[in-house]
């Protein structure tokens, strides 16, 4: 009797491992069928991402008054929702809106697919490609602004654009709507970029991230839009990094049939009447350079001369914290704007925090 239970004791504990091996198998067949399901749909479905900025701002100059009080007030620098998507078969989608202005308006709206190895597509509304300074995303700048060229050449418009990437070299070619919009005249516009040292400088401005090797990069761009006459603007772009050290130049020469106004003071001020001189049958350029004191401090100056009439100039310098690299960081800056416009002379402080998902 003792034999006869002894041995179906024996028969179930020998059964059980065998029973909890299939258990076990089945489980994890269940988990990697979910784990691959969920890769995929977060590989095709929409992603969302954004960014806030928001500053301080003050001066004391006569320049910058505001109803009769000196500037010394907060600001929404950029309030941006972006949405991007993989559709599949090598097409993907981006679309952003812009809500620092209290409704939502939209900044870009794209396809993109593969043409061929190397080779992409685009079509919608999108950022013309010239400089480095304006394509960077403002939650990555340097300061709380944009260059003064980056400003410039930072406006979106509807057409067609064609990208690749050959070694060390990347190229734009793209046809846009252009000032007269839907008429059948175009702006038109080039780029290339090279690296010509290390792996060429990334989409971030500054030296943070940018490794202990040496980095070097230059581009060349052309644009010109056939609703204007002597409409070509011609820009050359040069940026390195070198462990704690960053510095980047830019200069472009615009036809005198050019229009626009060249912002040395930036977006920030247009609320002033500040916005600069016209650019065409000018040459500005500007010189940017920074130094990672710490891993989480690097401090910045910036010099930009508009070549105008008036003799206008910028300098300035100021100091970031990275809380969380780019996507959280704290700015502090200092400006100094000199010119023989009416607006004189003046100086501006900024204060500001980037926060970005």
């Amino acid at each position: 009797m003792n034999k006869l239970v002894y041995s179906a004791l024996a028969i179930t504990l020998c059964s059980v491992p065998g029973l909890a091996s299939d258990n076990w198998s089945a489980l994890d067949q269940e988990l990697n069928s979910l784990s691959a399901s969920l890769t995929a749909q977060n590989q095709s479905g929409p992603k969302i991402g954004g960014w806030v900025i928001s500053s301080f701002r003050a001066s004391s100059d006569d320049a910058l008054q505001v109803g009769g009080n000196d500037l010394q007030g907060f600001q929404l620098d950029s309030a941006r929702i972006e949405i991007t998507g993989d559709a599949g078969s090598d097409y993907s989608y981006k679309v952003s809106f812009d809500l620092e202005s209290g409704t939502a308006s939209i900044k870009d709206a794209y396809a993109k697919w593969k043409i061929a190895e190397g080779v992409n597509g685009k079509m919608g509304r999108y950022k013309t490609a010239f400089f480095q300074s304006s394509l960077i995303s403002e939650n990555r700048l340097l300061f709380l602004e944009r260059s003064a060229l980056g400003e410039v050449f930072s406006s979106r418009d509807l057409g067609f654009e064609i990208s690749g990437e050959f070694d060390t070299i990347q190229y734009w070619a793209g046809v846009q709507n252009g000032t007269d919009n839907n008429g059948d005249e175009h702006l038109f516009s080039a780029r290339v970029r090279a690296s010509l040292m290390g792996n060429g400088t990334g989409k971030v401005e500054g030296a943070y991230g940018s490794g202990d090797e040496s980095n070097l990069s230059a581009g060349l761009s052309w644009q010109d839009d056939g609703n204007v006459d002597k409409g070509t603007v011609i820009g050359l772009e040069v940026q390195m990094t070198t462990g704690p050290f960053s510095i980047a130049g830019e200069i472009a020469d615009f036809d005198e049939g050019t229009a626009g106004a060249f912002g040395i003071t930036n977006a920030t001020l247009d609320q002033f009447g500040i916005v600069g001189n016209d650019v065409a049958e000018t040459t500005p350029w500007g010189l940017t350079g920074s130094y990672m004191f710490t891993d989480m401090y690097e401090a910045a100056v910036r010099y930009e001369d508009a070549d105008d009439d008036e003799d206008t100039s910028s300098i300035k310098v100021g100091v970031n914290r990275y809380v969380q690299n780019h996507d959280i960081k704290w700015q502090l800056e200092w400006q100094h704007v000199k010119t023989e416009n009416a607006s004189g002379d003046f100086d501006i402080l900024g204060v500001g925090l980037a926060v970005s998902i």
